[in-house]
């Protein structure tokens, strides 16, 4: 995964890995301001504001 996230940022990362169990599932990665949110918690919020609007 750490492979797949260099390629993707295209740079060295230094890894932190911390549990949120809040997020249900899935991988919140944190590089400088960019964000990559694939949780189960992100999506649900996706959903909410989509059936709301």
């Amino acid at each position: 995964m750490v492979a797949s996230l260099e390629k993707r940022f295209g740079r060295k990362l230094n890894v932190s890995v911390v549990v949120d169990a809040s997020l249900i599932g899935g991988v919140r990665v944190v590089v400088g301001d960019e964000v990559l949110d694939t949780s189960v918690q992100a999506r649900l919020e996706q959903m909410k504001v989509a059936l709301s609007a």
